[in-house]
């Protein structure tokens, strides 16, 4: 179950926790109460929203250096998108987090981030924007699934020498369909 939250420095308060349950074809938001605690600190007032790449602050720690709950969690939430367990695994092996809890990021551009290898310099503002957060893996998630609905899969091109062999990419291209006529009649 992932967390998301926003707290203030002179009030912390969660307002309006959201709890996200990953499905595979939608994310289905449920709100919970809302708590208030009260901080002794007034001497700034304006919200600040976690920015740590550290998977704890989002309880995602059974994530950390676990591809294989990645690529679990990967194929559940993209079941009607099978393509998508490949690219991911294409694009970080099932990697959203290093051993020690930071972001995994890529070796051949550090701002491509998480599961999905999103890039921070193309990405990060309007996912921002959409209250997306793709340092965590339900935010990686949920931004390659934006990113495939409005691009299919252009994004991971860089990769497809990889997820171009999978039997999902064939499947999607009705490669499996694909027959050569060999009557001369």
């Amino acid at each position: 179950m992932f967390m998301a939250s926003v707290v203030t420095d002179q009030q912390a308060q969660t307002q309006a926790t959201t709890t996200i349950f990953i499905a595979p074809s939608a994310i289905n938001l449920t709100a919970e109460a809302t708590t208030t605690a009260t901080t002794t600190n007034s001497t700034t007032t304006a919200t600040t929203v976690a920015t740590s790449s550290k998977a704890f602050r989002n309880d995602e720690t059974e994530y950390v250096a676990n591809s294989k709950a990645v690529a679990s969690l990967v194929k559940t939430y993209f079941k009607d998108i099978p393509l998508m367990t490949d690219i991911a695994y294409c694009e970080s092996r099932d990697r959203q987090y290093t051993p020690d809890g930071a972001l995994f990021r890529g070796k051949a551009n550090n701002q491509d981030v998480g599961v999905f290898q999103v890039n921070e310099h193309y990405h990060l503002k309007r996912s921002s924007a959409l209250g997306i957060d793709i340092s965590t893996l339900e935010g990686n998630l949920r931004y390659a699934r934006l990113l495939y609905t409005e691009q299919g899969s252009d994004p991971w091109i860089s990769s497809s020498s990889c997820w171009k062999k999978s039997e999902a990419y064939k499947q999607s291209i009705g490669g499996d369909k694909l027959a050569v006529n060999t009557d001369n009649k």
